[in-house]
């Protein structure tokens, strides 16, 4: 996690969309930038849990906001980064639950920048909780089948205690595409393993009979 790092990494996220921009931190913020990478450097090699300690690096990343357009961006990857270094690491899209979350997030930034990073901390370990419910929810298993996509899908129909959308089966699997949740939909309404309710884009889908 140092400068020359992340402004690389700035530089990858911007390629295409503001070349211009890309790579660069904002002047008044190198200082910061500096000391927060040293602040970086101790953390990564002290006895502190990173658990405890990756959430006060980057309650400082955002709070000096080093880069202008793609700081948000850039304090996701490095949201990733730590909980990665950490042994965390999410099948699940953190960037949604952080923009879902993104009230308590702010009030307990807000908090930080007066000095009591407690408030972040607790925010950051819950949304890993959240995140870590989803994950175990997208990847549930059916007794005696084999992990395919399809059992995926077939699995968080079940699972669900409501009639479930497919839109919802995208969201709580990310890593597989939005074509092969809706064959998979298909071919378990035409088995009548589950069954479908409402017109195509409102539909929902249950567990049959």
């Amino acid at each position: 996690l140092c400068r020359r790092d992340l402004l690389r990494l700035h530089q990858l996220i911007l390629a295409r969309t503001r070349p211009e921009q890309a790579g660069r931190c904002r002047e008044e913020a190198a200082g910061a930038l500096e000391a927060w990478e040293s602040a970086a450097q101790r953390c990564l090699e002290g006895a502190a849990p990173l658990l405890l300690s990756g959430p006060c690096l980057l309650a400082g990343f955002l709070l000096i906001q080093p880069f202008d357009p793609g700081g948000e961006r850039m304090g996701f990857l490095l949201t990733r980064l730590l909980l990665q270094k950490a042994g965390a690491a999410l099948p699940v899209s953190w960037e949604e639950l952080a923009c879902r979350h993104r009230a308590f997030l702010g009030e307990a930034l807000g908090a930080a920048e007066e000095g009591d990073f407690w408030p972040f901390i607790e925010c950051f370990l819950m949304l890993l909780y959240l995140g870590g419910g989803r994950a175990e929810k997208a990847f549930a298993l059916l007794p005696g089948r084999k992990m395919t996509k399809k059992n995926r899908v077939e699995a968080l129909v079940a699972t669900s205690p409501v009639p479930i959308s497919k839109g919802e089966i995208c969201a709580l699997l990310p890593d597989v595409s939005p074509t092969t949740v809706e064959a998979a939909l298909g071919e378990l309404v035409k088995s009548g393993r589950v069954l479908r309710t409402g017109p195509a884009r409102t539909a929902r889908y249950a567990l049959g009979i």
